[in-house]
This record gives structure tokens, C-alpha cells and sequence, in this order.
């Protein structure tokens, strides 16, 4: 028995000291070096450089990355480039050039990992998040297939009230939450020809779209949603997501589970 405590005193020690932010900076940054190049300069960059923002070149492909070092950004970047957060089923048909509709952009990393993954031939992203749109446009500058919207992507045009600055984690807001009027644009009117792929990450501003009649007009091939907790109407949120994209139509749904029980992610086609 006192060697069992030892041991579970001892993890949750070890636990608790992996928790602590320059334990995290440590963990992140190991993980990012094994995905770019010029692994030393990101490792001083995390730890002298507390938010400034450093271009990179991805390890395998040689793209140009934007980080905002010992942020949220070194972790999205881990998320998608190491444990392949959007990689596809197996059999989600997604052959040929793609176009691809990105709901929730942030600084591109989703929009990079896609060009390196697929044939693109048309990429739009979506952020509202002024600070993220910078970095977003010039991520996608020197790309002539990647346009890239400064808008949040709702049901409906006019704008949005919005919480700003929190990186991949800026936010509409929800009831008595302070926050700035952001431009939103109607995602159904603006869609002009077929999609192959649309990726939803809104941190909760999915549900108006997935329950918009027009929904099940989509012309989106598959579907790749970020569920979220926040918002959702009519919780648990994975199952109310499950049954809208079948409402709609898609045939094909395939569940994985999130970092935390307040997220997961969908993938859905017809």
C-alpha cells in the first residue's frame, strides 16, 4: 500500500508540475521543434520572446508558418501538424483538387496543413479576430489559390458581438459577456459554387449554422466540424451535432473525441 501511494503521490506530483506554464512553454516547444525548421531559434524565441510573432518553415514542406511564441498558437500548431487533428477517415472521399471552405481561420495553420496535405484549388478562410486576421493574411499571401475573409461566418450578414485577443480561443459572446462588434457574413449567400470540404472550428458559433434550413441545400461534399460545448441549445453537444448533419443528410458520420469533454471532432459526408 505505501509503495502504491508513493507512486500516485509521486504522478500527480509530476502532473501538477507539467500544468505549470513554463513546464507547458518546455513541452509545446519540444513537440514544435520536431515540426519546423530552425527547431534552437524557436526555442529561444519561446522563452525570451513572450508573445511577438516568428515566421517559420515547416520541416517536411518548407511553408511558411506564423507563430505568436508561448501562446495558444505553439499549441494549435502541435494539435494540427503533430497529432493530425484534421487528418480524414480513410474513406471521406476527398480526391482531386479540393476547394475548401475554412470557418474559424485563425493564423492559418489549419489553411497550411491543408495545402501540404492536398491537391487545393481553392481555399477561403474566415476570422474575426482582427489580431488572428493579420497573421492569417499573411500566411495566405503568397498563395494565389488562399483568400482569406475578415468576417465571422454566421446564418446571418450585419455583425457580431465578439471576444477579441484570445487567439484560437477569441469567441462571440454570450449573454451579458462585454465584447466589440465584428463584421458577420451570411456563410449560405456568400458561398457561390460547390465545396469539396468545409472545416468548422467557431468556438461555439456552429449551432446557428447547423440548425439554418439552408443547411441541408449545402453544397459541401464532407464536412469536418469542431463541436463545441458553449452555446449549444441542446446539450450534449456531440450527439445534437451527430443529428443535425443526418437531418441534412450526411450519411456518413464519424465521431473522435476531443482534448477535453467540452469538444470533439465530427467528420461528415453525404
Amino acid at each position: 500500500m505505501g509503495t502504491t501511494r508513493t507512486i500516485v503521490n509521486r504522478v500527480e506530483l509530476l502532473r501538477r508540475l507539467a500544468d505549470r506554464p513554463a513546464a507547458q512553454a518546455l513541452i509545446q516547444s519540444t513537440r514544435a521543434a520536431k515540426t519546423l525548421q530552425s527547431p534552437g531559434r524557436l526555442f529561444v524565441a519561446q522563452a525570451t520572446r513572450n508573445g511577438r510573432t516568428g515566421a517559420y518553415r515547416l520541416r517536411d514542406d518548407g511553408l511558411r508558418v506564423l507563430l505568436r511564441h508561448r501562446t495558444r498558437d505553439i499549441v494549435v500548431l502541435n494539435e494540427i501538424f503533430g497529432r493530425y487533428k484534421y487528418e480524414p477517415p480513410a474513406d471521406a472521399p476527398l480526391d482531386g483538387p479540393l476547394s475548401i471552405i475554412d470557418l474559424g481561420g485563425n493564423v492559418g495553420l489549419f489553411g497550411s496543413w491543408a495545402l501540404t496535405r492536398w491537391n487545393v484549388r481553392r481555399l477561403v478562410s474566415f476570422e474575426a479576430d482582427p489580431a488572428n486576421y493579420r497573421l492569417l493574411r499573411a500566411a495566405a499571401a503568397p498563395h494565389r489559390q488562399w483568400q482569406t475573409v475578415a468576417a465571422a461566418a454566421s446564418s446571418q450578414a450585419g455583425s457580431m458581438r465578439f471576444i477579441t485577443g484570445r487567439y484560437s480561443e477569441s469567441r462571440a459572446t454570450g449573454d451579458d459577456e462585454p465584447g466589440v462588434a465584428v463584421p458577420a457574413v451570411d456563410l449560405f449567400a456568400e458561398l457561390s459554387e460547390s465545396v469539396d470540404l468545409m472545416k468548422i472550428d467557431i468556438e461555439g458559433s456552429e449551432w446557428p449554422i447547423l440548425q439554418d434550413p439552408r443547411f441541408a441545400e449545402l453544397d459541401a461534399r464532407v464536412i469536418v466540424i469542431e463541436w463545441h460545448e458553449r452555446h449549444c441549445p441542446s446539450p450534449p453537444a456531440e450527439h445534437f451535432a451527430e443529428r443535425l448533419l443526418r437531418k441534412a443528410g450526411f450519411s456518413e458520420v464519424i465521431t473522435r473525441p476531443g482534448r477535453f469533454a467540452s469538444n470533439g471532432i465530427i467528420w461528415a459526408w453525404r
